[in-house]
């Protein structure tokens, strides 16, 4: 059965934002490192029999596998985590759009690195990412809710506000970072699903490492069934499911398409926020998201073009 690019780039939409629910509800229980390291071992396990049932070649350089492993520090580690640390202080909605700015960060550090010049039609997608973002951080309403028991007096919440903000932002860095990293891996002849996968298993065994290192306690409620449950939908949702479907949009041929599609994941999340919590979108959220989304487009668009 043939899953058409729209319908595959969507869905990437759908999984990504109903993965960013969950982990809005299941870090604040379980704290974000211990959240973010359980979901990418899950992860990591689902994805090693995709290798075997795709039968995805497996021979990969040493050289290659070092370079998807600094690209997993980067862009999993260190951006995971940045991530859903931001969730967890300023909800899923103003996160991704926020985090859409990786596109831009990825297109301006693409340009310096290679010496390409900046298209008027990138020009524009930049401005508005940036702009849709500065909206969003600018009117502070329909962030997300808090952590459930914070303190919530006007200099807490704008701390708050702040540092998350900053973190969204050192997420979208990294994932950037981290892609420009694993891209020449990649078109080098890499399988998508091989190197993704090498990804995963190092980062995992870089956030265990990191675990035997840390002194705190988990939280005493969450190693519950219900807890882990909710991680393993993350994951299988997200990750697996997410990629699954992205890398069946690009093997259409039709890439800008693809990822023009599921790069529409703030919209998106702004809808299942309002089915499933009644929130409904304000004007400046909505305004954000949708240029967000449509800078992200032009983006891809212009980056097709000139490949």
């Amino acid at each position: 059965m043939t899953v058409g690019v729209e319908v595959a780039g969507l869905g990437t939409a759908v999984c990504l934002a109903i993965s960013s629910l969950i982990a809005a509800d299941v870090s604040r229980t379980t704290g974000v490192f211990e959240f973010t390291k359980t979901r990418m071992i899950f992860a990591s396990f689902f994805m090693l029999p995709v290798l075997f049932i795709a039968n995805v070649p497996l021979r990969v350089s040493a050289a290659d596998a070092l370079t998807l492993a600094v690209s997993s520090l980067v862009g999993i580690v260190i951006g995971d985590l940045s991530l859903i640390a931001a969730i967890s202080k300023i909800g899923p909605k103003k996160t991704s759009i926020i985090f859409s700015s990786n596109v831009v960060i990825g297109a301006l550090l693409e340009a310096a690195i290679y010496h390409k010049k900046t298209t008027i039609e990138a020009t524009l997608g930049i401005l508005l990412v940036l702009t849709g973002a500065l909206i969003v951080v600018a009117f502070r309403g329909g962030a997300g809710a808090p952590a459930a028991g914070t303190p919530m007096n006007g200099h807490l919440n704008a701390e708050r506000q702040n540092t998350g903000v900053a973190l969204a932002v050192l997420a979208a860095g990294c994932q950037a970072v981290g892609t420009l990293i694993s891209t020449p891996v990649v078109t080098a002849g890499t399988s998508p699903i091989m190197a993704t996968t090498i990804r995963f298993c190092a980062a995992s065994l870089l956030f265990v490492i990191m675990g035997r290192t840390r002194s705190d306690d988990i939280r005493t409620d969450a190693s519950s069934a219900t807890v882990y449950a909710k991680i393993v939908a993350s994951a299988l949702v997200g990750m697996c499911g997410g990629l699954t479907l992205l890398m069946l949009a690009i093997t259409s041929g039709k890439i800008a398409i693809s990822m023009t599609y599921a790069s529409s994941t703030p919209l998106v999340l702004l809808l299942l926020l309002w089915l499933t919590r009644g929130e409904r979108p304000n004007a400046s959220s909505l305004l954000g998201a949708i240029m967000a989304v449509a800078g992200t487009a032009l983006l891809i668009f212009e980056g097709a073009h000139q490949r």
